[in-house]
């Protein structure tokens, strides 16, 4: 619960297209894509840790913690983020006759980079709301960058006879661009930020 409670990203894609056929063999397509992602991502707090962890730090003087009845894992709350943005990319294809029986398609995606724009919400247990007094902890905005990868698909199309066609395709992703989801503070005294690693 600590790492995630609910992870989930949904999106809409909007994407108009075009296509026409540039020779008796060759038939190209291009669209532009308007994607809306809307983002929630919650997990549990544990108060009783970061009471210990400030005290140790010299945020809170010695003793608050145990003042308060709080030891790691003893008074759990809760986080929600949410966030949503609208961002824009393309996309593009071709499909080539190689014979009356075969033929061939590529087709590529491009990647999308989201800025999103949100807010984080906290739900603290009573024995620790006086940790909120300095600014931790306490409902705030939050800002994020998402890149999703780019896709490229090649797929072959063999008519067998009359009856019976055989199709086969192969894709690759480029997770690799997806590096962290990194998650801003702007304008609180919390953490500049929260990393998850790819």
């Amino acid at each position: 619960g600590y790492h995630a409670i609910e992870s989930a990203v949904s999106t809409i894609n909007i994407n108009p297209s075009v296509a026409f056929k540039a020779s008796d063999k060759l038939s190209l397509g291009f669209g532009l894509n308007a994607q809306y992602i809307d983002v929630t991502l919650s997990s549990a707090v544990d108060f009783g840790t970061a009471c210990v962890l400030q005290e140790d730090g010299g945020v809170l003087p010695d003793g608050t913690c145990g003042a308060a009845g709080l030891s790691p894992q003893s008074a759990d709350g809760f986080a929600e983020i949410t966030g949503d943005a609208l961002s824009y990319g393309w996309n593009a294809g071709l499909i080539y006759d190689l014979s009356e029986a075969t033929r061939f398609g590529l087709a590529y995606r491009s990647s999308v980079e989201h800025d999103l724009d949100g807010d984080i919400d906290f739900t603290v247990p009573a024995s620790a709301a006086f940790m909120t007094s300095s600014g931790l902890f306490t409902d705030t905005a939050a800002e994020a960058s998402v890149m999703l990868p780019e896709t490229l698909t090649a797929s072959m199309h063999h008519a067998l006879n009359d009856r019976l066609n055989l199709m086969a395709d192969a894709s690759w992703t480029g997770w690799g661009r997806f590096k962290e989801l990194r998650i801003e503070y702007p304008d609180s005294p919390q953490p500049d930020s929260v990393t998850t690693e790819k």
